[in-house]
């Protein structure tokens, strides 16, 4: 919802899909930089601490861009500087939520949760992007910003009851070192890690295929809206209305995988899923009736979901506590990659049309994952055994052993820590 916010705005300022491209230019860059930086604090502080932080971050950035477009001043550069401000947010945000999944359910009920958890996130992707629509129709963008704003405001306070136990992963640290000598360890702690563990490297690439089209998808549907099932003056309801739809596929496809953890061959789902999402894309850029663009959009979601889901909760089944904040932030590093889609699809749109480049771009992935999952047959094979019921979640292990109910060697049978 609120990527789209921006991109309508800077869309409204320019009217170019170049400089949506360089607006995400301008967001990526940071990435590479703050990610790792923001995993290794994810794993030392207190999770719970982190969204709080992030949410606050993000109400004030909306609040000022809200008040520049109401007094008449906003212009391309303020959307331009604070793109960078709005990816150091994300750097913190995206692995500490990704983390805290693990922390407060069972192991054993995992994908279960992390379909849901998705499941919940695409609720704002099919209700958000439509009242983004709806609310600049009936007020102005500078309006929206500010409700957008109040609604990140709303989630900071509901983060307050999020637990205070079991939100830290790593536990210990050297106190003696310097800041740079700490944080080079903690990193060079999960480049030995990922070395050792060669199955979350290839699960961590995989996963990095389909956001490369799927953000930008998002990004320029702004254009597809006016170009191919439009007019100038509806555009920014039909842009709502299309996003909406891949988040009504990928709700379905949530609601199919609360069971996912009874289903053990992985690489089955991440194959059907990943190549369900790019021949989706495929007749979506060649469609140019809307009732059937909107099929072939909630077709994509699903499939997206159904890889995402076994992805992300195969990764943190496999990886320690300890280490979960770090390894999800190499993920964040998926949107270091966007100028390799995004930039010459901009230019590409403003040259081709959407539907020929969107169309060129998911030939080009399908075959790009043909070969991937040829030449990796640890994805393609991939099988994880139905775990046995866990007792308890890491979360309520550890406040029994702060309430000296437990011993950390009960808490960690009862956690299943050791079991994969």
């Amino acid at each position: 919802m609120q990527l789209l916010l921006r991109h309508l705005v800077v869309y409204e300022i320019t009217n170019t899909a170049a400089s949506l491209a360089w607006m995400t230019v301008a967001a990526v860059v940071v990435l590479p930089f703050m990610a790792p930086i923001a995993g290794v604090y994810v794993d030392r502080l207190n999770k719970r601490t982190i969204l709080l932080f992030t949410e606050i971050s993000s109400t004030l950035l909306f609040l000022g861009i809200g008040i520049l477009i109401i007094s008449g001043k906003i212009e391309f550069w303020h959307m331009l500087i604070t793109a960078p401000l709005f990816s150091i947010v994300f750097a913190f945000f995206m692995p500490a939520r990704q983390a805290l999944v693990p922390a407060l359910v069972p192991k054993h009920k995992l994908g279960n949760a992390l379909a849901l958890t998705m499941g919940s996130n695409t609720l704002t992707q099919m209700i958000g992007p439509a009242i983004v629509g709806l609310s600049i129709f009936l007020t102005n963008h500078g309006i929206t910003m500010l409700i957008v704003a109040g609604m990140f405001g709303l989630a900071s306070i509901t983060d307050l009851r999020l637990p205070k136990h079991g939100m830290i992963g790593k536990q210990k640290s050297d106190q003696s070192e310097s800041v740079i000598r700490s944080l080079w360890t903690d990193l060079r702690e999960l480049i030995d890690y990922l070395r050792n563990n060669q199955l979350i490297p290839l699960l961590l690439v995989f996963g990095m295929v389909l956001p490369l089209i799927n953000f930008p998808l998002q990004q320029f549907m702004v254009v597809f809206a006016e170009k191919t099932f439009g007019d100038p003056g509806s555009k920014d309801f039909i842009a709502g209305l299309l996003i909406s739809m891949l988040g009504v596929g990928s709700l379905i496809g949530a609601l199919v995988l609360t069971s996912s953890d009874r289903f053990p061959h992985k690489g089955r789902l991440l194959m059907v899923g990943s190549f369900t999402a790019i021949i989706a894309l495929g007749l979506f850029s060649i469609s140019h009736d809307l009732r059937i663009a909107i099929i072939f959009l909630a077709l994509m979601g699903f499939g997206q979901m159904l890889f995402q889901v076994t992805n992300n909760s195969s990764i943190q089944r496999i990886v320690e506590n300890n280490m979960l904040g770090r390894v999800m932030s190499v993920v964040s590093l998926q949107w270091s990659l966007l100028p390799l889609g995004i930039i010459p699809l901009g230019f590409a749109i403003d040259r081709f049309g959407p539907g020929n480049s969107f169309g060129f771009t998911a030939l080009f992935l399908f075959v790009l994952l043909s070969i991937m999952f040829f030449l990796t047959p640890q994805i393609r094979t991939l099988y994880m055994k139905p775990l046995e019921k866990i007792e308890m979640s890491l979360v309520q292990a550890e406040k029994l052993v702060a309430e000296g109910k437990l011993t950390p060697e009960e808490a960690n049978k009862l956690t299943g820590k050791n079991e994969t």
